[in-house]
């Protein structure tokens, strides 16, 4: 069963168009947020929502004068242009927005969605404002269930003191209904995004018991490579060996390794791809995909030479986000690929390493769900969501 906002992403997912204008205003090195702010309060819709999406990729500091026109389009009366700013918003993080975050949040009459994205958004802040909007909206028994969910997740995010006992506690209370499931599976990824240690015994306890789904397991191992904690890599490593357990929770234990950053865990990702069986290599190629560290970049070109094609996918994808130019000629002689996805993917990393994609649209898969910053595509195959 899919997350109740994973179902809705098909009805609403944001074009990401950057203005051909403010790619030019952006070039002339002259500061584009006048523009932006201009086409914010625009009579055009396409125009709002590209101009609000665009503010959280200034590297400058966004001036008072936009943010207020981004709370402005807060009350929008198109709702892609609403979901638009509530993401803008999340991702720039100033405090004025809170306040107005929570308003959407708390509104009865706003669509369940738009809701739940002023969770995901609210938990970029770690303001205390914001930690009890979003604990309440958790433990309210109204809240529609992608709100409960999104609210579980976002709590974590803020990494606040309370948030550990607070879920905790609900996910001793869940009952065996799939919605219970589904705020099951959102409370362990809340606990492994709170980085606290508190959090290892419990998820260690969730990912060991066999009478919890497999999908509950794995999303337990995956936030337990969150929190780095020496005791979990070493039990992650265990879980990913352990030809015992399921196909799920072992891959999940691989993605685990990468995201808690252990060079023994990188060490057995890496081996795995040429000695695990097929369908343990795939779930170690979309681990690979989602490693930032910069130590790892000869071992991702050697990847780019591997036979299976999701290796060499995923590998090309890690190298693009790590920005490293020791990856251009290896990347460059990947361009020969038959494969079109591929292609694409290698011609936006090299982009990305000489900074041509500085502006590149932002890919909307329910953002805040994602595994350090992993995707929902990385996300399905797992088996997680």
């Amino acid at each position: 069963m899919l997350s109740p906002a994973r179902h809705l992403l098909h009805r609403y997912r944001l074009t990401r168009v950057l203005p051909y204008t403010i790619v030019v205003v952006a070039m002339t090195g002259c500061d584009p947020q006048a523009p932006l702010v201009e086409a914010m309060r625009s009579g055009d819709m396409e125009a709002r929502a590209n101009a609000v999406d665009q503010l959280s990729f200034l590297k400058q500091q966004v001036s008072d004068e936009a943010i207020d026109a981004a709370i402005e389009l807060l009350k929008d009366k198109e709702e892609r242009v609403r979901g638009a700013a509530i993401s803008s918003l999340g991702w720039i993080g100033n405090p004025r927005a809170i306040g107005p975050l929570i308003k959407v949040l708390t509104d009865p009459e706003e669509d369940d969605f738009m809701r739940s994205q002023a969770a995901l958004a609210l938990g970029r802040f770690q303001e205390q404002s914001a930690v009890q909007a979003l604990t309440e909206a958790f433990l309210d028994e109204h809240s529609a269930l992608m709100v409960k969910c999104d609210a579980a997740v976002a709590l974590g995010k803020t990494r606040h003191e309370t948030a550990p006992h607070v879920l905790l506690e609900a996910f001793a209370k869940t009952g065996t209904t799939e919605e219970d499931e589904c705020v099951r599976r959102s409370i362990v990824f809340g606990l492994g995004h709170t980085r606290r240690k508190e959090t290892v015994h419990p998820l260690l306890a969730i990912m060991n018991a066999p009478e919890n789904s497999d999908r509950l397991r794995a999303t337990a191992a995956v936030s337990l490579g969150r929190t780095t904690d020496k005791t979990a890599v070493k039990r992650l490593l265990s879980a990913a060996r352990d030809e015992t357990l399921p196909r799920k929770v072992r891959n999940a234990a691989a993605m685990g390794l990468v995201l808690s950053g252990d060079l023994a865990g990188l060490d057995y990702v890496f081996s795995a791809l040429s000695e695990g069986p097929d369908w343990h290599i795939y779930g170690c190629a979309l681990a690979i995909g989602q490693i930032r560290d910069r130590h790892a970049v000869p071992r991702l070109i050697e990847a780019l030479k591997h036979p299976c094609f999701d290796v060499r996918y995923w590998a090309v994808q890690a190298l693009g986000e790590l920005q490293d130019p020791r990856a251009t000629e290896a990347l460059e002689e990947l361009l020969s690929e038959e494969n079109e996805d591929l292609r694409c993917r290698i011609r936006q990393s090299l982009a990305h390493i000489d900074g041509t994609l500085e502006w590149q649209e932002r890919i909307v898969t329910d953002t805040d769900w994602r595994l350090g910053e992993a995707p929902y595509e990385v996300l399905g195959p797992l088996g997680i969501q």
